[in-house]
């Protein structure tokens, strides 16, 4: 029998929560309601006040601080990211509990903590499976000293006035190609997997080479677990909220294993699951009589999360979330904020855009801008805080539009997301555009600066526009730009790269389209041109 993995009967762990909060009576949970909230005991004001408090950024720690470096004491410990939220625009840190496959990293009851068994014959392994040993090593030295790594988050956030998140994700895989990570609840019900380990001998083009260990939604065991696992964190540990981050990793069911969307089925099945979640995690906010919040991150658009079983929607509609994250790596510009913004404010629910890693201070400020003049509450930051001393001035002014105004900015249209990994869930960049010969095509420019309002206020502004192309010869072939109907001149050009000098009148906040006209010399030949990048710098001066 697998001891770790302990699933208690409702009926029994609504009794015991209600035991440890000490608070009596039953939770009295209103029937009527999807979600199953209850504003009369826990209080409407608070938790109003709790949802749409500010959060100008939240940081995920991506569990990068466990891992990354060597540590034995508490201070070593929160040194290493947390510490330098301090003075920062960091309102919220959402403290990730998983590393490898499933390890948690904190003193968890259900599940496997890191830092106790690997898979047999680990020791045997070399490369990914030291970086494992070390964030085990760190965990015990952390909980000999009765040092408990969520907790002393916890702490840290809340005496320095920040809410903190226990960040939650839907899936691990990286036993698929780490079998030094599998962990043992697996190993002892791999049935509760989308495929089986062979599966990663095929093409690694084939998503079942990833995706064969995700967990299969399609199971009540599955949902048991990770219900089993809500539970164990909100009734042990002082947390303000629950981050569902199904980002890490994007397989749920074994429809979409085989490129297929997910049905009827598949989509009634997870919002089940999200209700069950929610109606959870209500019993435990009543009992402690302090709101208990859940947030969830989700794919690029409605569409592409709806194809993978997620119904945004109906979870907005039904109140099954509280705080809702898109996006999760680099197809930014992509993502539709006003939509997004419009349907979750509908919903009183506030809106955060991912930011993956840091492209350097001009392009984070103008990727936040944008998504913040287009109606994101504040950023999301995944993957940050590796170079402190480089992310630090960036972190002091991204989660508000007034501390970037009249700073400069690079705006750089992404382009897809290819592989297995992610490319299902992203959606397609605004590059490359292919362009034909004799014939005018559009490509899009997005930016969040208000540039006519800065030189009216006394800015200097100058814009450079840069458009990269592929296969294209500057000394044979000719070029056409227009920016919003007008036809840029004065090119330079660098190789396949061409760049304009752009009046401020020329440029509006939100959507700019650029026209290409492309005429080859011989228009005959047969490589095609593309363009692979456009690029916006603005700098700032005074009169």
């Amino acid at each position: 029998m697998n001891t770790q993995l302990i699933i208690w009967p409702r009926q029994v762990l609504v009794i015991l929560v209600l035991f440890v909060f000490a608070s009596g009576g039953s939770p009295d949970l209103q029937a009527d309601d999807p979600a199953g909230r209850n504003t009369s005991r826990i209080g409407a004001g608070n938790r109003d006040d709790a949802v749409h408090r500010r959060r100008r950024v939240i940081l995920n720690d991506d569990a990068g601080t466990v891992i990354s470096q060597e540590f034995r004491t508490r201070e070593e410990f929160l040194a290493h990211r947390f510490i330098h939220t301090v003075d920062t625009q960091v309102d919220s840190i959402w403290f990730s509990l998983m590393v490898g496959s499933e390890k948690y990293v904190y003193d968890c009851k259900v599940g496997d903590r890191i830092g106790k068994d690997l898979y047999p014959g680990a020791d045997q392994v070399k490369g990914d499976v030291d970086q494992h040993k070390l964030a085990g090593s760190n965990m015990n030295a952390l909980l000999d000293k009765g040092t408990d790594p969520l907790r002393e988050v916890v702490r840290f956030g809340h005496a320095h006035d920040k809410e903190v998140f226990a960040s939650f994700r839907m899936n691990m895989i990286q036993d698929s190609w780490r079998p030094e990570f599998v962990t043992q609840w697996k190993r002892d019900h791999p049935d509760w997997c989308l495929g089986v380990r062979g599966m990663a001998d095929g093409p690694k083009s084939d998503p079942r080479y990833l995706y064969w260990s995700g967990l299969d939604y399609a199971r009540s065991e599955v949902h048991d677990q990770r219900v089993a696992v809500i539970r164990d964190i909100s009734m042990r540990y002082d947390v303000d909220g629950m981050e569902l981050d199904f980002w890490r990793w994007p397989m749920f069911f074994r429809s979409s294993l085989e490129g297929r969307p997910v049905g009827p089925e598949q989509i009634e099945i997870m919002n089940s699951f999200m209700r069950r979640v929610r109606e959870t995690m209500n019993e435990i906010e009543t009992a402690r009589k302090r709101p208990l919040l859940l947030a969830v991150r989700v794919f690029d658009n409605l569409e592409l999360s709806l194809k993978m079983g997620l119904d945004i929607k109906t979870w907005l509609e039904d109140g099954l979330i509280d705080i809702l994250v898109v996006g999760g790596t680099y197809t930014y510009y992509s993502i539709p904020t006003t939509q997004w913004a419009q349907l979750a404010h509908q919903h009183q629910v506030p809106l955060y855009l991912c930011m993956y890693r840091p492209q350097g201070p001009e392009r984070d400020r103008a990727l936040a801008t944008y998504h913040l003049q287009h109606g994101a509450d504040g950023m999301y930051l995944f993957n940050w805080l590796r170079q402190p001393d480089e992310e630090l001035p960036t972190l002091r002014e991204i989660g508000d539009l007034q501390t970037m105004t009249g700073k400069d900015k690079h705006y750089v249209m992404n382009g897809s997301v290819g592989g297995i990994g992610f490319g299902h869930v992203t959606a397609p960049g605004l590059v490359p555009v292919r362009l034909e010969q004799g014939a005018w095509r559009p490509a899009i420019l997005l930016i969040g600066d208000d540039v006519r309002a800065a030189a009216a206020a006394g800015h200097v502004v100058k814009s450079t526009l840069q458009v990269s192309l592929q296969d294209f010869l500057p000394e044979k072939d000719k070029l056409t730009v227009k920016l919003n109907g007008t036809q840029l001149e004065s090119p330079h050009w660098e190789e396949a790269k061409v760049s304009f000098e752009v009046a401020v009148p020329l440029l509006t906040v939100g959507r700019n389209t650029i026209e290409l006209l492309l005429e080859k010399e011989d228009a005959s030949a047969d490589a095609e041109v593309d363009v692979k990048g456009i690029e916006l710098r603005i700098r700032y001066g005074e009169d």
